[in-house]
């Protein structure tokens, strides 16, 4: 078998007698020796077969790779650090010193343990309680991550949170992730319709119902322009309990299409949904932007919730206002200096008030009553059927 060249790699400070730095060779027999490894042999295969190491009293050996278990080479700080350690006093302020120039040279562990040394002949030493992170609590030095689990607390994601707190938490991780994935999947699934897995995509959107799903969806219908698909995308939503609420009733405000705009609040129509799409549709009565009233006012009769009598009674005229803004031109101006130009008036706010047949039809609905558009009427009315009559009280106990 062929063998690489064998490289030898002596520093001057090896020939001098002097190591800058230790390589620490553990023997697969338990041993272990400290020195400099200067030259290696290696294989054809790059597998280092022979190494020659100097010791530190000077000695020059030759070790069999399949003799060495590990090795290890220690910095100049190590080799320092083993030098002080020797001379070490052992005394608390020997040691802090050796612990404050461990965390000089980057020595962790030797620091913690020249720290804790310190503890043990002085156990009250406030400044190395501080420095291994204590602090007192009441008359104990507790560490943070003991004194919060005396708490109730636990570490979680780099912070100490209580356990109920930390299943919030791992739920929304969880919840975060399963949107993530429908997401993922929802595109691919539009990306296949109208192609040759048309049929499989049209029935995974079909047999959706997961809430996790919802999200995703909801940003697709907002992309989407083809109606039989966003259709489709809609009695999706219908299917996932209270998550996809808000793009209904979002649809049945909003939606350029009528049909989709009815079937969106055929769709809110149930007991699960039907009080809080109520309760969400009544504040667009009160818009400035007449189309949002009616359209809110079509959609509430249909719910016909009783609820929504009283603010429609109020919608049922309504006011809105608009700016008209002046033409950009100059008027002509005389005054005592002449003839002069002055700039055109300012913008106006103008008042028109409307009455609402979608607001009037939603009221017949709900109520069986017909006042037209005489809001007095419609109060007086409203007032007198619930308003308890003089033979109820009588009776009342």
């Amino acid at each position: 078998m062929r063998f690489r060249r064998f490289f030898v790699f002596l520093w001057s400070a090896v020939a001098a007698g002097s190591l800058c730095q230790a390589d620490v060779v553990t023997l697969r027999s338990g041993g272990r020796l400290e020195g400099q490894i200067v030259a290696s042999k290696e294989d054809e295969n790059g597998h280092r077969t022979k190494m020659v190491m100097v010791l530190k009293s000077g000695a020059r050996i030759m070790l069999l790779d399949s003799d060495v278990a590990k090795v290890e080479t220690v910095s100049d700080d190590e080799i320092e650090y083993q030098r002080r350690l020797k001379s070490l006093p052992n005394t608390a302020s020997a040691h802090l010193e050796l612990a404050q120039w461990c965390e000089q040279n980057r020595l962790a562990d030797q620091r913690r343990f020249h720290l804790q040394q310190v503890l043990e002949i002085d156990p009250n030493h406030e400044q190395v309680r501080r420095m291994l992170g204590y602090a007192r609590h009441g008359n104990r030095w507790m560490r943070q991550e003991d004194f919060m689990a005396s708490q109730g607390y636990e570490r979680y994601d780099g912070r100490w949170l209580l356990p109920q707190q930390i299943e919030i938490l791992k739920h929304e991780k969880e919840l975060d992730l399963g949107q993530k994935e429908f997401r993922r999947d929802l595109r691919m699934w539009r990306d296949w319709l109208g192609g040759r897995r048309h049929s499989e995509a049209i029935r995974n959107f079909t047999e959706l119902k997961n809430p996790l799903a919802a999200a995703g969806l909801i940003d697709l219908m907002a992309k989407e322009k083809d109606a039989d698909v966003r259709a489709m995308y809609l009695e999706a939503l219908g299917r996932m309990g209270m998550a996809g609420i808000n793009e209904l009733i979002n649809t049945a405000l909003n939606d350029s299409d009528e049909d989709l705009r009815i079937r969106a609040v055929e769709l809110l129509n149930t007991d699960q949904r039907r009080t809080y799409a109520v309760q969400a549709l009544i504040p667009y009565l009160q818009s400035n932007d007449n189309v949002y009233v009616n359209q809110a006012a079509q959609a509430l009769g249909e719910l016909g919730h009783a609820s929504a009598t009283w603010p429609l009674m109020h919608a049922v005229v309504t006011d809105h206002t608009r700016i008209v803004k002046p033409r950009n031109s100059m008027n002509t101006a005389f005054g005592n200096g002449g003839i002069g130009l002055s700039a055109g008036q300012k913008p106006r706010k103008i008042v028109e008030t409307r009455e609402n047949s979608q607001v009037l039809a939603a009221l017949s609905k709900i109520t069986g009553q017909n006042f037209g558009y005489d809001k007095t009427a419609w109060f007086d009315w409203y007032i007198q059927a619930h308003t308890p009559s003089s033979h109820d009280i009588a009776r009342d106990p």
